[in-house]
């Protein structure tokens, strides 16, 4: 029950509200116990309405359990859940768009062929070389002659950056499952031992490194994704300036690259790790945080 209301609750808010503001983590957790709004199959509802149709009665707090729910570390969690499904759907996405792009651009398979990266064998890198040739099978362009001898980076290099985020993203979808599925209150009660301890499972570091780790991978998708875009719009290998027949007065597709340039330049501030900084509070008790 709670991992499939978690999951409502985050395609309604998730961390981010509607302007992509943070909202606090008690909107997240208001449905648990019947309270606050979801949206369910498409509409907004009363989260009361939407355990009705599910058959599920609202959670019955314990002794803790609401802070256990509101703690900052589950906000981080949540957040990676969200930033996790997003980040699979671009990956996804990013294969099939290069694919064209390299179509389009006259590019080489030969980069994509699987002797390549039988020698350099990553998971993320043998699954996109594979995507790509799965995805331009039947192409007449990249079937044909070829003058150039070999492609720019941002093109035959698709199964080395690519494949470093697919296997980011798994490692880091290694990490929050495991973190979603624990506890991390304080102290940790132990029945079994007898024990009740005050440790440090609510600490946020086990998240942050891997939330950063993932933003960097992102924003180097992102990235590759601008200089393609940059070298289909330059006038190269008998496409047209600014992909447009009479360039000039009309300027083309030449802002969709000054867009894209403009995302990938914000892209790499958001990408500077969170992690690496802390400022004590607390009066120094929580002397090291994770700003995760």
């Amino acid at each position: 029950m709670t991992g499939r209301l978690l999951r409502v609750a985050v395609y309604r808010q998730g961390s981010l509200g509607a302007s992509g503001d943070l909202v606090p983590l008690a909107h997240m957790s208001l449905p648990l116990v019947g309270e606050g709004e979801v949206e369910m199959d498409g509409q907004v509802i009363s989260s009361n309405k939407m355990l009705h149709r599910m058959g599920w009665k609202p959670i019955k707090m314990a002794s803790k359990e609401g802070l256990a729910l509101l703690n900052g570390t589950q906000n981080m969690s949540a957040y990676a859940v969200w930033s996790l499904i997003e980040a699979q759907r671009l990956s996804d996405w990013a294969d099939r768009i290069a694919a064209m792009s390299l179509d389009a651009f006259d590019g080489r398979i030969e980069p994509f062929l699987p002797a390549v990266h039988a020698v350099r064998p990553h998971q993320g890198q043998i699954e996109t070389a594979r995507n790509m040739r799965e995805l331009l099978q039947g192409s007449e362009l990249i079937e044909g002659e070829k003058t150039n001898v070999q492609d720019p980076y941002s093109f035959r290099c698709v199964p080395q950056v690519h494949g470093a985020v697919k296997d980011t993203l798994r490692y880091v979808h290694s990490v929050i499952d495991i973190e979603i599925n624990s506890a991390t209150d304080n102290p940790t009660v132990c029945p079994d031992d007898d024990l009740i301890i005050s440790a440090g499972n609510f600490h946020g570091e086990p998240i942050a490194l891997p939330i950063d780790f993932l933003s960097i991978a992102m924003s180097e998708l992102a990235n590759i994704s601008e200089r393609r875009i940059y070298r289909l719009v330059s006038g190269l290998r008998g496409l047209p300036d600014f992909l447009v027949a009479n360039p000039g007065l009309n300027s083309g597709f030449m802002i969709t690259q000054y867009t894209a340039a403009s995302c990938v330049s914000l892209n790499k501030s958001l990408a500077m790790p969170s992690s690496v900084d802390s400022i004590p509070s607390c009066q120094d008790q929580e002397d090291l945080v994770s700003m995760g």
